[in-house]
């Protein structure tokens, strides 16, 4: 299980069994204030949007390092992974704009 930790500029990786927060991934380098998250299980890949700047970022769940950032709006309410509809990220709120994870 993944979590945003906002005011830390980091995403928390729960081991749901033992409930702890078992890693710490740092966003810090590419911006600040990470909120909506979104699992791609297959693909092992995390995606992110940050605010300041406005970036959306994928992340190895292997890892936890970026793979690949990508300017966006500064500010996003929700983020969806549909993997059925040809791996398309969907991301809701203001000004909202459709991404390709490929």
């Amino acid at each position: 299980m993944y979590v945003s930790i906002t005011g830390h500029d980091a995403i928390g990786v729960i081991n749901r069994d033992k409930r702890t927060l078992v890693e710490v991934w740092s966003v810090a380098k590419t911006g600040g204030q990470n909120t909506p998250l979104t699992l791609d299980e297959r693909d092992h890949r995390l995606f992110t949007v940050i605010r300041k700047p406005g970036k959306f970022l994928a992340l190895d769940t292997n890892t936890g390092r970026v793979i690949f950032s990508v300017p966006t709006v500064s500010h996003a309410d929700d983020l969806t992974f549909r993997p059925a509809d040809q791996e398309d990220l969907r991301r809701r709120g203001r000004r909202a704009r459709r991404f390709s994870a490929n």
